[in-house]
C-alpha cells in the first residue's frame, strides 16, 4: 500500500470560492477577461512549426504552440479552455503539475431561490448537514429558529421579483 505525502482533503470545504483562493494565493488575476481569477497550466505542448485550423466561417487562423481551447458559440473564434475545479485540484498546477489547461474555481451557480432556502441548514457543521438521524437536539433548534428569516427571505425575494417582472398576481390582469 502506498503512501501520500498530500494531507487529506475535506469535501465539505474544499469548494471556497474566489475570495478564499486570492487570499490564498498561487493564482492570477486578469481584468479585462473571464474569468477573473485563474490557476496557470502546469504543463504545455511542445511548440510545433506551424499549425491552421479551419473553422466553419472559412478562417484559417495559424499558431505555432498548441493550446486547449474552445469554439465560442458567438462568433466562432477560438477561446482558451479555462475549467472549473476544487480547491485541491487548482493547487497542484503550483506542487504537482498534471494537466494542460487553465483551472478556476468553482463559482456559486445554483439559483438565488435556492441559496435562500439553504439558510435554514447554514448553522449545522456539513458533516451532519444531509444525515438527520446524526442531528443533535441543538441542531433541530437551529433549525427551527433559521426556518423563520429564511422564510421571510423567500417571501420578499419572491414578491421582488415578480415585482421587477411586472406580475401583478391579480387573475383579472391582462
Amino acid at each position: 500500500m502506498a503512501v501520500s505525502n498530500q494531507k487529506a482533503v475535506d469535501p465539505y470545504r474544499d469548494a471556497g470560492g474566489k475570495y478564499s483562493a486570492f487570499f490564498r494565493g498561487g493564482c492570477k488575476w486578469r481584468w479585462p477577461g473571464f474569468p477573473h481569477l485563474y490557476y496557470p497550466a502546469g504543463l504545455k505542448y511542445t511548440k510545433v512549426d506551424q499549425f491552421t485550423f479551419h473553422d466553419q466561417l472559412g478562417r484559417k487562423p495559424t499558431f505555432t504552440q498548441p493550446f486547449d481551447c474552445t469554439i465560442n458559440a458567438g462568433d466562432g473564434k477560438l477561446n482558451t479552455l479555462y475549467v472549473q475545479a476544487t480547491d485541491s485540484v487548482c493547487n497542484l498546477s503550483s506542487t504537482n503539475p498534471n494537466s494542460t489547461w487553465k483551472r478556476t474555481v468553482i463559482r456559486n451557480v445554483s439559483p438565488f431561490y435556492l441559496r435562500i432556502s439553504d439558510m435554514t441548514f447554514r448553522l449545522i457543521p456539513p458533516q451532519r448537514r444531509n444525515k438527520n438521524e446524526l442531528y443533535t437536539a441543538e441542531d433541530k433548534w437551529k433549525i427551527a429558529v433559521m426556518w423563520i428569516p429564511t422564510i421571510i427571505a423567500l417571501f420578499f425575494a419572491v414578491s421582488v421579483c415578480a415585482f421587477a417582472r411586472g406580475i401583478t398576481g391579480s387573475p383579472s390582469a391582462p
